[in-house]
């Protein structure tokens, strides 16, 4: 995959014309948060006949498909842990020359994407998947169980009663969750004062956000950035859904 096919964002370009070899059905199950026929779709791109992708776009497509993956699954980077992630892919996707190497290093990167949004049983409502994609892309706004209601099209009471059979916490509690998330990645930089990382992340007050940090972590804002907290302590910050 040449420099000249990646924007200095990590976006893919391309002038070809719209593509037939599977990667749209992949990107419209995406978009559709229906993450088992999304894998399906990105399984299925490896078992074409004896030349699984069709030169010479392969990595592009590829590249395109992990790109659109990592910004709607992977809530938990920074966005310049998402760059970071970009350029990884890129190199991996351009190092390997065998199509199949290819395919197995892609569709391991997806699954690891998809993880926290499978299932062994029952699979997730897909309402509440959209509404943890919207949530992850729209917490530090100003966000409220109507207004994700409302984007998922269900009345405020049983978005409510379902999110939380879903995901054992209330909305507004994930919300914070999402945030509080989000705050450790800046607060591991160190280059931002407080206030503004409060702000960053959604709240209008320091006070606040000391509270909820505080709340979540067992350790305030300040102490957490002169000693933070287990990797693991983090992880559990927000819910995975119930099996």
């Amino acid at each position: 995959m040449s420099e000249s096919l990646i924007t200095a964002e990590g976006s893919a370009q391309s002038a070809s014309p719209p593509s037939t070899d599977g990667v749209d059905t992949a990107l419209v199950a995406l978009e559709r948060m229906d993450v088992e026929s999304f894998l399906e779709a990105c399984r299925a791109l490896g078992s074409t006949d004896d030349r699984p992708f069709p030169p010479p776009l392969s990595s592009l497509r590829l590249y395109e498909l992990l790109r659109a993956a990592g910004e709607t699954l992977d809530g938990r980077g920074s966005t310049q842990q998402l760059r970071h992630e970009r350029a990884r892919w890129a190199a991996m996707l351009d190092a390997s020359p065998d199509p199949r190497e290819r395919h197995r290093m892609f569709f391991g990167e997806i699954e690891r994407l998809a993880g926290p949004y499978r299932r062994k049983q029952s699979p997730i409502n897909p309402t509440v998947l959209r509404a943890l994609r919207f949530i992850e892309t729209h917490a530090t706004e100003r966000i409220s169980l109507s207004r994700v209601a409302k984007e998922v099209g269900l009345a405020r009471n049983y978005m409510s009663s379902l999110f939380h059979r879903e995901t054992g916490v209330t909305m507004t509690e994930y919300i914070h969750r999402v945030r509080i998330r989000r705050a450790v990645s800046l607060l591991q930089g160190g280059a931002l004062p407080m206030t503004e990382v409060a702000k960053l992340v959604g709240y209008g007050s320091y006070r606040h956000f000391h509270r909820r940090f505080s709340r979540l972590l067992s350790v305030s804002p300040t102490t957490y950035q002169r000693e933070p907290a287990s990797p693991a302590a983090v992880e559990a910050l927000v819910p995975k859904p119930r099996h």
